[in-house]
């Protein structure tokens, strides 16, 4: 999966449906970004992670789990679609529809 659909899939789809998708991309991630500073050596643990995932002004890489921005990136899409979904969606007469896309 490339990275495009990645980013696409967090914005639109809820963090439970992406989670596999989210720790295979934290995963390999982590390990190329621990091959290319420790050449895959035994010295890159959690606290060097925590480190390279930093903004760059803090010193870091500017690194971020897919895992944690899951739920904010899908929240931030709903909120700038919110109006578009209901002018679609309002008069649209679909039953069983879940609770995400029931407007009050």
């Amino acid at each position: 999966m490339g990275i495009a659909k990645l980013f696409f899939g967090l914005r639109t789809c809820q963090p439970v449906h992406v989670k596999d998708a989210a720790l295979f991309f934290d995963k390999g991630l982590r390990e190329a970004i621990e091959e290319l500073v420790v050449c895959g050596g035994p010295f890159f643990g959690d606290l060097q992670w925590r480190l390279a995932s930093l903004p760059i002004r803090f010193g870091g890489l500017g690194l971020y789990s897919a895992v944690e921005a899951s739920s904010y990136a899908f929240v931030a899409s709903r909120a700038q679609s919110w109006v578009l979904q209901d002018h679609i969606l309002r008069d649209s007469g679909i039953c069983g529809m879940d609770s995400d896309y029931r407007f009050h």
